[in-house]
Parts: structure tokens; sequence; C-alpha cells
């Protein structure tokens, strides 16, 4: 062997340098010596990126559709003479605006400075100063500025509102607009619905409506109806039609939505339009009523295919009806079917709804959402075991493939309608839980009671399998699965997020590499994200959706007092974001050659203003891993490892990719790096590479 060389071909005489890329998600199941570089042993609120490193999360605040907290501006004034004491508002001619702090002469202002000049007064109670100058670029001073943009969100965040009502909010629903329907009781218990718009929430019209059948003659929206026995009254909104149509050889059934109605229709009464009978009631007119346990699914879709037509479509997990949203009125329908089961997922693709209650799969005629009959070209396919998702597979909205989950099974429907519609399962080993199944960039993903898998196409007969992409998290997962909740996808991060009841989020970020073959090879890499409360851990929803509009992708939940908006701000709803992780050790592909640890840089880079704390642990036994993991689920106990007063601590600025360096003297076979945030005003930073250099000793004996 040369002389200054070991075993391993490694120079003991110079100093080597080792690069570690932040990749790979957690893995709390591979042994140390097969464990990615870069991965994690443990981590929260650090979300692995598709393009790598990982990315600390943004916060979440309330929302109610007025202007968001995090978005609040200011601008500075700086005045001739600082007042006596601190101001909390000042007047500024006709205005008066919220002071958010101040340094020396210069005061921070909640708004804009339109209407502000140089020369102008500023009055505090009995004292007037004069503008020197004005600034709307913020302080100058990055964590000065976080600071004030924190202050600002706190004050704007009080103006936002809750829906009207009582208890907490009971489900989230995109709007057809991009915007966001919510949920909630009234005193007498009655649920309403209601839209969040730029003044906040505004309450949504429940329709009334007004069964019929025989409908031989054409009804027309606008038309003023009469109950010929009642002598009722309404006008006629909107038709909805179950089966046939206004015609004497198919007489038409339905509903028709009515307003300003005068009297009570009665049920088998003819309706009339002037003097003629268009049709006959089934029953007197009912407003729609939403049920107080719902447990909404819902998809948006443009059934009349002109630009401004989508409409949200619902079931609510309950009962039978399906339910549609405009952006002004919800409608409903009940659809004839057997049992007691309510309709538990609604999906819409190819000009149909696809509705599934326990076995069943009902599909609706081309471009009758509300139409269930064979005759009109429905359809209704039987499972053989309970459906819990429906999702699309790869292909056009004309020719793709659709995969229906069952709780024992996982099937794709090919075909159009019913002349070439065709059933076939892909797996009868393995079922799907409710709601979990989800399209990223056209791989499918669904979570299960050992584990998540995905659906991938194959070049055989068949044209997809299924496989387990979940091994490396299996404890975290099993621990998790009594409270998945639903899967949503954010597609311009390729992230397969699990949402849980008790605030947590098991995220997938789908990674690609090329082999050696030149192929392509996709896995998931895991994150953990928990939005409860940095000081009192307690973040409880009842639900979340994802609104879509144009390209941009916002996500709600369902709080127990207010909406809130997730991926947004710096804080949680202004308390600290608290956020860790801890990397696998890097034993630089020697991992029994001892090292001699001089120093380690940090490539990262901010979104803003950024700061954290940095440790490293040198371990003498990298097959072991050198770190309790009981220790690290309790979340940084004091100790030698832990102890905060070791930890140096970095800031970041907007924009730059420094290359922090940590000295890290020490001696063992590998290393590992804990990073932390405790912060209400960090913005999102990314932690991107690793390097470490050191000197190689001998051969562990």
């Amino acid at each position: 062997m040369a002389r200054g060389a070991n075993h391993f071909g490694l120079n003991t005489s110079k100093p080597a340098v080792g690069v570690v890329i932040a990749a790979g998600g957690l893995d709390f199941t591979s042994p140390p010596v097969s464990v990615v570089p870069g991965s994690l042993l443990a981590g929260q609120n650090f979300v692995a990126v598709q393009s790598g490193g990982y990315r600390r999360i943004e916060g979440y605040e309330r929302f109610d559709g007025s202007a968001a907290p995090s978005e609040a501006k200011y601008f500075s004034v700086i005045l001739n003479s600082p007042f006596s004491t601190q101001p909390t508002s000042v007047t500024i001619g006709s205005k008066t605006f919220t002071v958010l702090g101040g340094d020396d002469e210069e005061l921070y202002l909640l708004g804009e400075s339109a209407g502000v000049s140089v020369g102008g007064s500023v009055s505090f109670g009995s004292e007037t100063r004069t503008v020197l100058g004005i600034s709307g670029v913020g302080a100058t001073d990055p964590k000065r500025h976080a600071e004030i943009k924190y202050n600002a969100a706190e004050k704007v965040r009080k103006n936002i509102t809750a829906p009207p009502g009582v208890g907490a909010i009971l489900a989230v629903l995109p709007s057809p607009d991009g915007s966001v329907l919510a949920f909630r009781a009234n005193n007498d218990g009655k649920v309403e619905a209601y839209k969040s718009s730029s003044s906040g929430w505004v309450p949504v019209t429940r329709a009334i409506h007004l069964p019929f059948k025989n409908g031989t003659s054409e009804i027309k929206v606008g038309d003023t109806i009469t109950g010929a026995s009642s002598g009722a009254t309404a006008k006629v909104d909107d038709i909805l039609l179950v089966t046939g149509a206004f015609d004497p050889s198919t007489p038409a059934t339905g509903v028709l939505i009515i307003s300003g109605v005068n009297g009570t229709f009665s049920s088998g009464e003819d309706i009339k339009v002037g003097t003629t009978v268009k049709a006959k009631t089934t029953d007197t007119q009912a407003q729609v009523q939403i049920p107080p346990n719902l447990n909404p699914d819902g998809v948006v879709y443009n059934f009349k295919g002109s630009s401004g037509t989508d409409n949200l479509f619902f079931v609510d997990g309950v009962s039978k009806y399906i339910y549609r949203f405009d952006g002004n009125k919800i409608v409903a329908l009940t659809i004839t079917i057997e049992g007691d089961s309510g309709l538990s997922c609604i999906f819409a693709e190819k000009s149909r709804l696809y509705i599934a209650s326990k076995a069943s799969l009902f599909i609706s005629a081309p471009g009758e959402p509300f139409k269930f009959d064979a005759v009109d070209g429905a359809a209704e396919i039987g499972l053989g075991a309970d459906i819990t998702n429906i999702v699309s597979a790869r292909g056009s909205s004309s020719s793709g493939a659709i995969i229906i989950t069952t709780d024992k099974s996982i099937h794709v429907l090919y075909g159009n309608d019913e002349t070439d519609w065709r059933l076939q399962i892909i797996s009868t080993d393995i079922g799907a839980l409710p709601r979990t199944a989800a399209n990223v960039n056209g791989d499918i993903m669904f979570a299960s009671s050992s584990g998540i898998y995905t659906v991938e196409a194959v070049m055989q007969y068949g044209n997809f399998s299924v496989n387990s992409v979940s091994s490396t998290i299996k404890p975290l997962y099993k621990s998790l699965i009594p409270l998945l909740m639903r899967a949503v996808v954010r597609a311009d991060r390729s992230e397969y997020r699990l949402y849980c009841s008790d605030g947590s989020v098991l995220v997938g970020t789908q990674v690609s590499r090329v082999s050696d073959t030149g192929a392509i090879l996709k896995s998931l890499a895991f994150s953990f994200v928990s939005y409860k409360d940095y000081d009192t851990e307690a973040f409880i929803y009842n639900g979340v959706c994802r609104a879509v509009s144009g390209t941009s992708e916002r996500f709600f939940v369902a709080g127990a007092d207010y909406v809130y908006e997730l991926d947004k701000g710096t804080s949680f709803d202004g308390r600290k974001i608290f956020a860790y992780l801890i990397t696998a050790f890097f034993h630089s592909n020697a991992i029994l050659v001892r090292k001699r640890y001089k120093s380690l840089f940090i490539a990262a880079i901010s979104e803003g203003y950024s700061e954290a704390f940095v440790q490293y642990d040198v371990s003498p036994s990298a097959y072991d891993g050198g770190i309790s993991r009981d220790l690290i689920v309790k979340l940084f106990p004091q100790g030698t490892w832990y102890d905060t007063s070791n930890w140096g601590t970095f800031v970041w600025s907007a924009g730059a990719t420094p290359e922090v360096r940590l000295d890290t003297p020490g001696t063992g076979k590998a290393m590992s790096l804990a990073v932390k945030s405790i912060s209400a005003i960090s913005d999102p930073f990314t932690i991107q590479s690793f390097t470490l250099r050191y000197t190689a000793g001998r051969l562990e004996r």
C-alpha cells in the first residue's frame, strides 16, 4: 500500500472534501450503510424539493377573501424630529395611519403612501411634525423589514372574519370562480353556506325546489308558474331534468328551481304557465337542506363548454343528493338508488358525472349531470366492494382511463360509453383508503392500510401496475393511518399530500433520476409537516380543499374558528413555526475509516429574510447512527448534542446562495447535521447541499 493511503484508497496526508446533496427525504428503516446520502433521520416542516434540497415551509393564516395578512403593505416617513413618545397612530392630511414601529425620526406606517407628500404635516395628539422623506421599499435592514411585515400582518389579521354561525367550520369546497365555499351551522342548527369575497364571507342562497313529473309541454326559465289547485305562484330560475324531455312521447321529470314564491304548492297538482298545463307536482316546494354531519366531496367542471360556465358539483357523503353551485346558488337533486347509503365520491370527465355509493358506480348521461337513467345513456357498474376513490389516469379527456379503487381492489375503466366501456382489474391484493387517491403528473398515488402505492403505466397487457413507495417511512405512516382525511396534490411542486385530522400532513415529493441504462426512474421523497401550534400544539381542522384559478393553486382548511389558507405567510396565523431536520450520517463512502473533521459548508437560498440554527454530531459508529430516535421524537430535549447554546446561528437574505461555514472539530467515522428554525418572521429557505472538509485517518480496528 502506498504511503499516506488507507485500505479505501483515501489519502491520509491531505484534506479531503465530500459533497452531499440535500435530497432523499425521511428514511426510518434503511440500514445506515445503505441510506442515501442527504436523506433524513428525522424532520418536521422541511419539505423535499423536486429539484433537490429541503425547504422550510410557509405558514398559514386566517382567510375570508379580503386582503391577506401576509400581503399587507407598509411605507415609512422621515420626520424632522421624533415624537416625544412612540405613537400608535398618526394623522396625515385626512387619513389616519397605524404605526407599525419606528426608529428615531423614521416611522413605519400600515398601508400605501398615496396622498402623503414631502413637507406635509404629521400629527399625534397635540404634537405635529413635518415629513422630510417617504420610502415605499421598506426597512433597509432585512430583519427589521421582516419584523415590520409581521407587525403589519398582525394588524390586518384582526380584521379577518369567520363565516357566521356557531361551532367549528364544518367543511370547505372550491367555488367555480376560484374562491372558497365554507359550511357552518347557525343558531338553530341549520347548515348555511358562505362564499369568500373581497368584503369577507357572504351568504349563499339555498335554492327552493319544486319536483315535477309528466312534463309534456316545455317550461322555460323565466316563466311564471301557477299551482292549478293551490293558486301558488313562482318564477322559474332553472330546470333540472332527471328523465325524458318536455314532450308527450317522453314526458320530463325533474325539479324546478323557483323564486318569488307566493303560497304553497300542493303535491300532485297541475303546474300551469298561463292557462296551459305543463306538468304535475310530486311534492310541495322545499328549500335545499345541508346535513350537519356532511363530509363532502366535490369537483369543478364545465358541462356547457363555454367560458365562465364552470360549476361545482358535490355530494355530502351522507345523503343521496347531488348538489350544484354556480357561484351564486346551491341547487340539489336526489338520485334514486337502492339502500340507505349516501353518495361518497364524485368525479367528472368526458362530459359525465361519476358518482359512488357503496359498491356501485353511477355514470350520468352525456352532458346531463342529473340524468342517471339508462334510457338517456347513463349506466351503473358494480365493483363488488365499497368504492373509495375515482380519479383520472393518463390520456386525454376523451380517451383516457379512469382509476376506480375499492377498499379491497384497484380497477381501471376504459372507454367512452356503453358501447365500449371495459372494467379491468389491476389488483385484488390491495385496496385504497377513502379519498386518498390523486393524480400526480400522470401517476396515480393512493394510501392503503399497509402503505402508499402508485399505479403506474407499464408496457404489458392491462397497462398499469401497483407498486409500494413508502417502505422508508413505515413507522411514521402506521401512526398516521387512523388520522388520514384526504389526499390533495400541489401540482406545481409535484407534491402528493395526505392531510390528517390532527393538523399534520405527510408529503411525498415526486422526484426523478436517470438510471445507468438511461431510463427515467421515479420515486417519492417523504416529508412530515405539522401545523400544530409551537406553544400549545393544537390545530384541528375538519376538511381541506384545493382551489384553482387559471394556473394558480391555493389550499384551504376548515378550522375550529376560522377558514385558513395554507402555504401562506411566515407564521402559523401569527405564531412561530417550529421546523427542524436531522440528516443521516455522511460517511463519504468509507464507513470504516476514521476521519478528522475540519469544517462544514452549507449551501442555502432564502426567499426573503431567513434565520436558522445549525449543529453537527460526529458519530463513533456510523452503523448505529449515533442518535436515539426516541430523543428525536421528543424534539430536541436539553442535552449535549441538542443544547441550544452549542448551535451556530445563521442568517440568509433574499436571493443569496451563501456557503455558510461551520467549524466542526471532531473525530469519527461519520457526521450528521441538524438544522432548526423557530420563528414567526423567517421566510422560507432551502437547504441545498453540504460540503465537508476532513482528513482521512486509520481503518477502524
